[in-house]
Parts: C-alpha cells; structure tokens; sequence
C-alpha cells in the first residue's frame, strides 16, 4: 500500500527515499477528481506488484504549497518519479500499469534494474536528467 505523505515530511521522504537502492514513483491527486479516482485502484496494484519501488500518494488541496510549487503539475492525477530527490520524469492523466514500471525504471538508480526491457537505456536516460537537474538547480 502506497505511503500517505503531507507538505511537512514529502522532501524528507522523498530525498531519502530516492537516492538509495529503490526507484520511487509519486501520485499527486485532488479529491473530486475523477481520473484520480480510476487510478488510485491501479496504482495501489502496481505498488503491490513492484515492492522495490517506493511508491506514495500525496493530496493536493485546493491550493498548491511548497511542494506542488516546485513540480510540473499542471494536470490530475500526476505521476512523478525522483532520483537523488530531483524530478527525473514524470507523467499526467490516466496510465497503464506498463508506463507506470517505465516511469520507475527511469527513476531507478544505476544498477538496479525493475525489469528487463531496455534498463540500461533508461538508466543512461535518468543518469543525464539527473546531471542536467543538479546542473541547473547549481546554476541558479
């Protein structure tokens, strides 16, 4: 089951939770959504059959916060995956359960694979978001 997580421990977890031997894989929803509603089910069976991804959801009120600000969320449900605490992709809408596991193994750190299609390649992929992440948060 997907942890709950709230505007005051989401950075901590998240930075934790991301720069170690797992992917994770966020869900941001808003209650009265009902795209939300349709994938909460899926994304709790997806975090039930991938128990190396750390998966949470996070509600987002009627108003955005310190967390929402610093995401590109435009549309609900959103799906984010983090490495290293940093935003390294992300998806919005309605999502089968194949792009959630692609969305994580983007996520994932080096050398730890969540399936065997193409992980090198989205690991490559993940690693040069990562640099250009770090590289542009150093710059501002």
């Amino acid at each position: 089951m997907p942890e709950t997580l709230n505007a005051a421990n989401f950075w901590a977890r998240i930075k934790a939770e991301s720069g170690g031997a797992v992917a994770v894989v966020m869900f941001h929803r808003t209650s009265g959504c009902d795209h939300c509603a349709i994938m909460r089910p899926v994304f709790r069976e997806f975090a039930e059959e991938n128990p190396g991804v750390r998966c949470f959801f996070y509600e987002l009120g009627e108003r955005p916060d310190a967390v929402t600000g610093k995401l590109p969320i435009k549309n609900f449900p959103t799906f984010i995956g983090f490495k290293d605490g940093l935003n390294v992709s992300h998806a919005e809408g309605t999502q089968p359960s194949a792009k959630l596991t692609k969305l994580a193994e983007m996520s994932a750190p080096s050398g730890v694979p969540l399936s065997e299609a193409s992980h090198e390649e989205l690991v490559s992929i993940a690693e040069a978001v990562a640099a250009e992440l770090r590289r542009r948060k150093k710059a501002k």
